[in-house]
């Protein structure tokens, strides 16, 4: 299956003004750059730095369609920017020789744009950037955001794996259920996420846990384990549900 090939009124630009050079990508195809440029990342970032880099494609335009792109100005680049840059290019590179793409359940044609791209960065000459908009990358992620998915071993980052959105993969991907416990900074659900744990939970168990917590909603919504079937739904799983962590059962890309 192919996501670049819809036709979209908006998306991304990613440029270098400095140089006059730009990289347009639709939407869909903006998608296929930040899936791949996971893949290539996750297993390679070492510096907080190169976390962070990561990480931005990880969780680029998941909930802001059309509001991706960048300049590459605009990078919170520091003093060690020369290796940072190298490591940009690093990135890249194994986005182009498909590094990972074999957990994708789709083939992107994204190499013209990852080419064109690479030409881009390369020709770029990246400067220390005060005060970035994007954020700082001198910063730590917090741990839970660099924890690797199961199945496709890249960042989970703010919204989780992206590769398991059913939102964002093709609709036809095979799914898998997963109980998702977050534990939130005061204690009410809608606060800074501060910790989270995932895991899978088999097909079989299924059936026996909608019956306690009732029927899922369209395939990209879960169920919130509420706390009178924590008791329950723990003695179903084998494992216990922690009463002061937020529970939600959903669907996930295999």
């Amino acid at each position: 299956m192919d996501r670049t090939i819809k036709v979209e009124a908006v998306g991304n630009h990613f440029s270098a003004d400095s140089i006059g050079l730009d990289v347009y990508m639709t939407n869909g195809g903006t998608d296929v750059f930040c899936d791949v440029m996971a893949l290539a990342g996750s297993s390679v970032a070492r510096t907080v730095w190169q976390q962070n880099l990561v990480l931005h494609f990880c969780d680029l335009v998941r909930y802001a369609i059309g509001m991706g792109g960048f300049d590459l100005a605009e990078l919170p680049w520091t003093q060690d920017h020369q290796a940072e840059q190298d490591f940009f290019i690093v990135l890249l590179d194994r986005a182009i020789h498909r590094t990972g793409w074999e957990k994708l359940h789709y083939t992107p044609s994204i190499d013209y744009k990852l080419g064109t791209f690479m030409q881009m960065l390369t020709t770029y000459y990246a400067s220390p950037m005060i005060d970035s908009g994007i954020g700082d990358w001198t910063i730590a992620p917090k741990p839970y955001l660099l924890e690797m998915c199961m199945r496709h071993a890249i960042f989970q980052g703010e919204f989780g794996c992206r590769l398991c959105d059913l939102g964002q993969q093709p609709i036809d991907a095979p799914f898998v259920w997963e109980m998702t416990s977050s534990y939130t900074a005061d204690g009410t659900i809608n606060s800074e996420t501060i910790n989270r744990q995932i895991s899978q939970i088999p097909d079989e168990l299924i059936p026996r846990i909608l019956a306690i917590a009732g029927n899922p909603e369209p395939r990209s919504v879960g169920v919130w384990i509420k706390p009178p079937h924590l008791e329950p739904v723990s003695a179903i799983i084998g494992k216990p549900l922690d009463p002061h962590a937020y529970h939600w059962l959903g669907k996930a890309v295999a």
